[in-house]
């Protein structure tokens, strides 16, 4: 993995040959990149989530830092990214009025708002939306800005995304939804958050699971049972 990262505005960015991935800078004892990365491709590859112990809710916002390519990428747009990834909104708002494009994707299909939401910039997002950004948006994963923040526990991200009219209820390409990911990565407060504002609990993925029975599977009891009472309701 390169250990360089985009520079601050009005200097160049270089052009890595990676594709997108999250850095931690300094990561809790107990936090990998391995174990993040896993959680944020959950949904697409299928794989179990990590114990609760190395979850990415135990991992402070501060620490996430957002890596991308912006080999393709106009400059202005790389700049646009690179400054959501830091949730620096005066570089960004600098960005838009140089003429980036606020839809702008990296190699891995994620505009400025699927940035933020991993790296749970609310302000970024409000202010994307605000200059007419799409929030209902899908990487090459199927993954959107929900199932990202989600992923990362960037809880304030989420709310952001929710009262912008996000779709809760939006599946990955294994036919995951966010809750799906709350619950595997025993997120408590924000399955009951996501529940809150409209998540279907009855929803299964693609194998016919639901997020209950998804919780249950990774040995996460009591969050299992809360959502299955909200099943019956």
């Amino acid at each position: 993995m390169p250990g360089s990262r985009a520079r601050a505005a009005g200097k160049a960015i270089p052009e890595w040959d990676t594709m997108s991935f999250m850095k931690i800078e300094t990561p809790p004892p107990a936090i990998t990149l391995l174990a993040i990365w896993a959680c944020a491709m959950l949904s697409a590859c299928g794989e179990s989530a990590p114990p609760a112990s190395v979850a990415p809710a135990n991992s402070p916002a501060r620490d996430i830092a957002y890596v991308f390519s912006a080999k393709g990428l106009d400059e202005k747009d790389a700049r646009l990214i690179a400054a959501a990834g830091r949730g620096d909104v005066a570089a960004l708002v600098g960005a838009i009025e140089a003429g980036a494009n606020v839809d702008a994707a990296d190699r891995l299909k994620r505009t400025a708002v699927f940035v933020a939401a991993f790296t749970d910039s609310a302000a970024v997002i409000k202010e994307l939306s605000k200059r007419g950004a799409r929030i209902d948006v899908k990487d090459a994963l199927g993954m959107s800005p929900v199932h990202a923040a989600v992923a990362t526990g960037s809880k304030d991200a989420l709310l952001a995304l929710i009262d912008l009219r996000a779709d809760v209820n939006v599946k990955d390409v294994s036919g995951r939804t966010p809750l799906h990911i709350a619950a595997a990565t025993n997120q408590g407060s924000l399955v009951e958050l996501l529940l809150a504002r409209g998540a279907n609990p009855k929803l299964p993925d693609k194998n016919g699971i639901t997020a209950a029975a998804l919780a249950r599977d990774r040995g996460h009891k009591t969050l299992a049972e809360l959502i299955q009472n909200r099943t019956r309701t």
